[in-house]
């Protein structure tokens, strides 16, 4: 793994994120030695021999969002994981995503659409009743195009397609149409 790479990844908040700062959580790695060291005689030394816990957690998730390994968090609706934590497509919750994004096409608002999406119960991909913020959410996610977005890693073709580009972008220009014109 590169410097470059690993130096551009940090823990950092989220609210800290926003403001483009970066500010590191090493500050903790006393705490986490000495807890290591309470339960494991020998952590002490794992930890100083073979560097921070932070280095080999930054290290490791780099290396799997290079290789397209989901990271975490709520897998994006159409899509599941894989035993190697690939995202593979889900057909029938793609075949949602995909309405989704016709109905968005056919120049329907975003009230009709989720109207139109719990109306016939289908959920999220955590599980509830559609809202604004997650249909917004799904129309603006570039990983249904095969793209892998991780932080500031971005991997073309990476994941399995289930909105071909041409849809993506034609629904980005409809959506800033709608905003600029208060529609």
């Amino acid at each position: 793994l590169s410097e470059r790479a690993f130096a551009s990844f940090q823990i950092r908040p989220k609210s800290a994120r926003k403001r483009g700062a970066r500010a590191s959580l090493s500050y903790l790695l006393p705490v986490y030695v000495s807890i290591i060291s309470l339960f494991f005689p020998f952590g002490k030394r794992v930890f100083t021999n073979s560097g921070t816990f932070f280095q080999h957690f930054a290290q490791s998730a780099v290396e799997n969002a290079l290789e397209g390994k989901w990271a975490g968090g709520i897998v994006p609706l159409g899509y599941k994981l894989d035993e190697k934590h690939h995202l593979v497509i889900d057909e029938p919750k793609a075949a949602i995503v995909r309405q989704i994004y016709q109905l968005a096409l056919e120049g329907h608002n975003q009230k009709y659409i989720i109207d139109e999406l719990n109306k016939h119960h289908y959920t999220n991909s955590a599980g509830r009743p559609f809202s604004y913020n997650t249909l917004r959410v799904i129309l603006k996610n570039e990983r249904y195009t095969g793209t892998f977005i991780w932080r500031d890693i971005r991997k073309e073709n990476a994941i399995p397609v289930i909105i071909d580009k041409m849809t993506f972008e034609a629904v980005q220009k409809h959506m800033q149409f709608r905003k600029k014109n208060h529609i």
